[in-house]
């Protein structure tokens, strides 16, 4: 579970809804996420997302971590993983605020990717996450590398268009063995 939805299951339940619906972007909610953050996670960096300054916090280790992007008083993102030892990252978690629309996929070009080279989508891969999966290959398909990775058997298929990763999504568990990639 993501440090945010801890954060509020544990020092504001008031905020959690059915369905794991956790109302993140009610400001008294956000408020004290971004406290927390501050002082659980170090502050490594700072980036320009349109006209906001926002301030880069981290906490992890070898096995994985924690981003979570900060303008002033609020919590613009939040992204967790997990690393493995070929050298990629495995998404654990994505959120970002609604009102910054595009925020994460930014975030996710110009920060995490440089950084780490291969990221793959997650296991419990839902319909918001497929949607951006599709949406990040048709911003940027001419700039990086994007396939589908079977976790079982390490096989690797390119994928050449945001049609082609409809054939390997699906809640079903028989799918799960397959991640989306994406690779500087």
């Amino acid at each position: 579970m993501p440090k945010f939805k801890q954060f509020i299951l544990l020092e504001m339940p008031q905020h959690f809804h059915s369905g794991d619906d956790i109302a993140v972007n009610d400001p008294k909610a956000n408020y004290a996420i971004t406290q927390s953050y501050k002082q659980t996670h170090i502050n490594i960096d700072t980036i320009q997302f349109q006209n906001d300054e926002i301030d880069v916090y981290y906490d992890g280790n070898k096995s994985g971590g924690d981003y979570a992007f900060i303008s002033g008083d609020k919590t613009l993102a939040e992204y967790s993983y997990g690393a493995h030892d070929s050298g990629f990252i495995q998404t654990d978690t994505i959120w970002q605020d609604k009102a910054y629309r595009g925020i994460f996929r930014f975030i996710f070009v110009t920060y995490l990717l440089p950084k780490y080279k291969t990221i793959i989508s997650d296991h419990r891969l839902t319909q918001l996450g497929f949607n951006f999966w599709v949406k990040l290959f048709n911003d940027y398909n001419s700039k990086f590398q994007f396939g589908i990775f079977n976790m079982d058997s390490n096989e690797t298929i390119k994928i050449d268009s945001g049609e082609e990763f409809k054939k390997y999504y699906s809640e079903l568990e028989e799918m799960k063995k397959w991640r989306f990639y994406v690779m500087l």
